[in-house]
């Protein structure tokens, strides 16, 4: 069962540019059969999440925390009454008492430091690779994070326009039909994390010059520090690593 766990809509999200009717029509024809709405901040009625479910694709519901040190995805059963602007930590606790998970939303886009305090125990899991934090340093900072903590791995993508949703999804050994039963699965470990490549490359193929354009005047400007530029950007370190590539000096 191919599931995206983090998505967002114009609905409840402001920063997104899909309408909940595009998003669910975009997954189907991404060849996924869940996704999660993981609005910031927000929750959706689960009589909301019915009337737009159906012709081959359940959508559940998520949220994405703000939470003091970062950002956090909660997949549980009840979600309504969770406090943004707390820690990671006490949300992570109050994620358990709801039976239910927390995952460290895209942890590696504006740093590749592995030492923060907030990566470890009592998070369940971190983001391993979405649309807004990809790139070979930021996947093996994850990798590296969860085997050292014991945490899950997730890919999703971390949709805010129909293009970004399916480039990066789980699948689950199993099919759900709720979000208890995805939780279960998640703790279990029954998933592989999986990119569609065409979707993805298609994907970064249109904003590639956009991304490029964002780093170069940083680089003009004198900084060529690789954990710099992440904060400064929030752009992949591949794609860094080139503009500082295309702009050494030749010998």
């Amino acid at each position: 069962m191919k599931i995206d766990l983090h998505t967002h809509t114009s609905r409840y999200s402001a920063c997104s540019r899909a309408t909940p009717g595009e998003l669910v029509d975009e997954a189907k024809r991404a060849g996924l059969d869940a996704i999660l709405l993981t609005e910031h901040n927000q929750v959706w009625e689960p009589r909301e999440l019915t009337s737009i479910s159906g012709d081959g694709l359940l959508v559940l519901g998520g949220t994405e925390i703000t939470c003091r040190e970062g950002d956090c995805l909660v997949y549980a059963p009840t979600l309504t009454g969770l406090a943004c602007d707390t820690s990671i930590e006490e949300l992570a606790e109050e994620a358990h008492r709801r039976d239910g998970i927390a995952v460290l939303a895209h942890p590696f886009r504006t740093t590749l430091d592995q030492s923060r305090r907030y990566l470890g125990s009592p998070l369940d899991g971190l983001e391993q690779e979405t649309c807004n934090n990809f790139g070979r340093l930021e996947r093996e900072a994850a990798q590296a994070v969860a085997h050292a903590s014991d945490l899950l791995l997730i890919t999703a993508s971390d949709a805010h326009t129909t293009d970004m949703v399916g480039c990066f999804y789980v699948e689950l050994e199993h099919h759900v039909t709720d979000t208890a039963d995805l939780v279960d699965e998640l703790r279990r470990g029954a998933y592989r994390c999986c990119r569609n490549d065409e979707r993805f490359y298609a994907f970064l193929d249109a904003r590639l010059p956009n991304l490029r354009a964002w780093v170069r005047p940083e680089v003009l400007n004198g900084l060529h520090d690789l954990e710099a530029l992440k904060r400064a950007t929030g752009v992949s370190s591949d794609i860094i690593r080139e503009v500082l590539a295309e702009s050494a000096p030749a010998v």
